[in-house]
């Protein structure tokens, strides 16, 4: 009995060695792609004016900066581009944003239809864009700098979809 015992010993002890010895090899994969600190930080700048009894939204301007290793950065552009955009997002200068596409909304008066320019772009395209031009230039700089760098990326949001840009500060 004592040997059947020592044998089911040795055939749990080879299991339990077999199924962590692979955890034990992606921990230490883990510890070598950790990820360095990234820090993102923004600050809007608002202009609005009083005409009479109500505010307008004039203008605006949103910075988010991008400081880490670049390769940290790269592995994270999803968390960057998703922490912006639920930044702006949550803003009230969402609604703002203009484009210069002419969509237009009707109406009809009597006999005479009207139509208004709708000179603001919906928030899936300002999405979309946060997404396509963020991403692009983290990977354009992930493609130009020697792993371990540390860089700055500016991402400028005004209100004007097209002045959009995001770009690396030497």
């Amino acid at each position: 009995m004592l040997a059947i015992l020592q044998a089911v010993l040795a055939l749990l002890q080879a299991a339990v060695y077999n199924v962590l010895s692979p955890m034990n090899i992606k921990v230490l994969r883990l510890r070598q792609l950790q990820i360095k600190n990234i820090t993102l930080t923004s600050d809007c700048i608002n202009v609005y004016s009083i005409p009479s009894t109500s505010v307008q939204v004039e203008k605006f301007l949103t910075n988010y900066t991008i400081i880490g290793e670049i390769s940290s950065i790269n592995a994270s552009k999803a968390l960057i581009t998703s922490t912006i955009i639920n930044d702006f997002d949550s803003s009230p200068n969402i609604g703002y944003v203009k484009s210069n596409n002419t969509a237009t909304t009707s109406s009809t008066t009597g006999s005479q239809s009207i139509t208004l320019p709708n000179p603001f772009v919906s928030t899936d395209a300002i999405n979309q864009k946060i997404t396509n031009d963020s991403q692009k230039t983290i990977m354009n700089a992930f493609a130009s700098n020697p792993v371990g760098k540390n860089v700055k990326k500016k991402c400028t949001f005004r209100d004007v979809l097209a002045d959009y840009s995001c770009v690396q500060v030497p």
